[in-house]
């Protein structure tokens, strides 16, 4: 890409920004358990561009690398259990209550190694405690994905969508769009 299809890309978001101003904002607190492959700012500015289309303005509250004992490093190396929209109990829990609590309103993401399964996220949590985990090889959609998940709640169907150009691809690594959309 030429640079002045990168002055004019760069135009063109401000240009929208501007259209839409930020009507509603949601606040994100991160923990993170394991690195991850895909770079931390990477993550967080694509969650931002992607809610930004929409009027949501996502901020910026906290960020923890947490320090485990060794025994907490090895139970949650891989995380196990099964991700379902209410959790009560089990490894997803007790990841996203590690850290502290933020604000019901706010959510918590935790970066975690890898699930037993084949996921890279899950969006479920505790009622009353909104927070998603993200494994450390999610794309660089994983993160607002799973917050989507959270922000759309229990009641959104589908859970998924067909589109790759979707950011509620069921594969976030198989999402085709430079900038995911929010469709039905």
């Amino acid at each position: 890409m030429g640079s002045n299809a990168i002055c004019f890309s760069h135009t063109v978001l401000r240009y929208k920004e501007a259209l839409m101003p930020a009507t509603h904002s949601v606040t994100l607190h991160f923990r993170s358990l394991s690195l991850t492959n895909v770079p931390f700012q990477t993550h967080f500015r694509n969650a931002q561009r992607v809610y930004e289309q929409y009027g949501i303005q996502v901020n910026y509250g906290s960020g923890i690398s947490l320090r485990l004992t060794d025994e907490q490093r090895q139970r949650y190396e891989q995380v196990d259990g099964e991700c379902r929209w209410r959790i009560d109990s089990g490894e997803y829990a007790e990841i996203q209550s590690l850290g502290g609590p933020v604000p019901s309103t706010e959510i918590i993401v935790c970066y975690v190694n890898r699930f037993s399964g084949t996921q890279l996220g899950c969006g479920g949590h505790r009622p009353g405690s909104p927070a998603c985990i993200v494994a450390s090889s999610g794309s660089q959609w994983t993160t607002a994905h799973e917050v989507g998940h959270v922000l759309l709640g229990s009641n959104f169907s589908p859970v998924h969508m067909s589109s790759t150009r979707n950011l509620m691809y069921r594969s976030t690594p198989g999402i085709t769009a430079a900038l995911p959309e929010l469709t039905d």
